[in-house]
């Protein structure tokens, strides 16, 4: 019978080969020797640790928002000393995963899958910091547990949500109505736009003015032959800026209202707001 002398760790060393010698009492003895090959089986004494980044920080990565369901943000590894199935690792989400917008998975070479678990909107939530821990596949890994950065089965994953321009600019007003003197000078400012874009990464926004019309507000007032009612270029807007000027005498114009739409677009070109605009020209008398 072959005894141990001293404890073993399969971890530390896994094989042994030693020569045994047989050997009768006669004169002189006879005996016989052979290499016999001595393999550690492995005991499941080793708890899996995480292979995380330098000084316990968290790994980071990123992920479009309204990335499709199942969608992988990144992999996370770990590690065990022991073999075969002692050495399979299961993952679980712990804390921070607020809304269940991720999901983790094993995979077939011990890895841990990140993936989108459900819809993520970028202007609700801009990034999540998950504390995951590692554990025997098999066993039970508790749900909640807040992260601990002593601990090596724990390390936590911050997930930068990458924008998408999926917002139209929007008009803080959708129908703005001012007034404007009738003996207003040229490039006079009769009214500031806004509109703003949710998405943070959009370009700046552009301001466009289109269909404007005019028409008169008193029947007492000797109106314009039909064919000399031209609102073009009698106002105009700055694209950067969104402020709207006189561009013409408006001595024609009395006691009349323009109306005008004005657009305001950011990136993608096509994606538009309209906004409703109205300008009344009024007597000097009325607008001291």
């Amino acid at each position: 019978m072959i005894r141990t002398r001293a404890g073993v760790d399969r971890e530390a060393r896994g094989q042994y080969t030693v020569v045994v010698v047989a050997q009768d009492l006669g004169r002189p003895p006879q005996l016989a020797s052979r290499l016999l090959t001595i393999n550690i089986t492995d005991m499941d004494d080793n708890p899996p640790i995480f292979v995380r980044p330098l000084g316990g920080k968290a790994a980071e990565v990123e992920v479009e928002e309204e990335a499709a369901v199942g969608t992988t943000a990144g992999y996370v590894s770990a590690t065990d000393g022991d073999s075969g199935d002692n050495a399979l690792i299961d993952y679980r989400i712990t804390d921070g995963n607020e809304g269940g917008l991720f999901a983790i998975n094993r995979t077939s070479d011990n890895r841990g899958m990140i993936y989108v678990n459900q819809r993520i909107d970028r202007e609700e939530v801009h990034s999540v910091t998950l504390t995951l821990l590692c554990g025997k596949l098999g066993r039970r890994i508790p749900a909640r547990k807040e992260y601990d950065h002593t601990n090596p089965a724990m390390m936590q994953v911050h997930i930068l949500i990458r924008d998408l321009d999926d917002n139209k600019p929007a008009f803080l007003k959708a129908e703005v109505t001012t007034g404007v003197r009738v003996d207003a000078a040229l490039q006079t400012e009769v009214l500031r736009l806004q509109a703003e874009d949710r998405d943070p990464t959009a370009r700046p926004i552009r301001y466009g003015l289109h269909n404007i019309s005019f028409s008169h507000l008193e029947d007492t007032v000797e109106l314009l032959p039909e064919g000399e009612v031209n609102a073009t270029g009698i106002f105009l807007l700055e694209g950067n800026t969104g402020v709207l000027r006189t561009n013409a005498p408006l001595t024609r114009y009395t006691h009349g209202i323009f109306t005008a739409f004005v657009t305001a677009s950011s990136s993608p070109p096509n994606t538009l707001s309209v906004e409703h605009a109205v300008s009344k020209v009024m007597d000097k008398d009325i607008r001291k």
